[in-house]
């Protein structure tokens, strides 16, 4: 399913609140994304998997899958954005952790966000900016 995310959407989504830590990690595997021709389930997997259980311990590979893809990012990916800072917060600057390798990801997120999208997204994009800044 992970490798094709728009056949089974719906059955994805439910693993990512899975019972089973490696269930949702490999759930989690979305790498896709950047390869689904459907916004709608791209936005439908970006949305559910940023309020799931998954999300914590994998959100690396969400932001590496959309730092890859080619395609506009969905609007919601600025409160996966928002709620990887809040959770990850100064461990995303400190460069002795894992997570510091993902905050470069989710800069270019940020930044893909900002051009795209309109006055409000942009406010919301730079008080992320201000908060990784704030982790170093």
């Amino acid at each position: 399913m992970a490798t094709a995310p728009h056949l089974a959407a719906n059955e994805l989504v439910r693993l990512f609140d899975d019972e089973d830590p490696d269930v949702r990690k490999a759930a989690a595997a979305i790498r896709v994304l950047r390869e689904t021709d459907s916004a709608s389930i791209s936005e439908h997997l970006v949305t559910a998997f940023t309020v799931s259980r998954a999300f914590p311990d994998n959100f690396g590979v969400l932001f590496h899958s959309l730092e890859q893809s080619l395609r506009l990012l969905p609007s919601t990916t600025i409160i996966a954005c928002e709620r990887a800072v809040e959770h990850a917060g100064a461990e995303l600057g400190d460069l002795s952790r894992a997570t510091a390798a993902v905050s470069r990801d989710i800069v270019t997120v940020v930044l893909r966000l900002y051009r795209q999208g309109d006055a409000a997204m942009r406010d919301r994009c730079l008080d992320v900016v201000d908060k990784l800044a704030d982790a170093g």
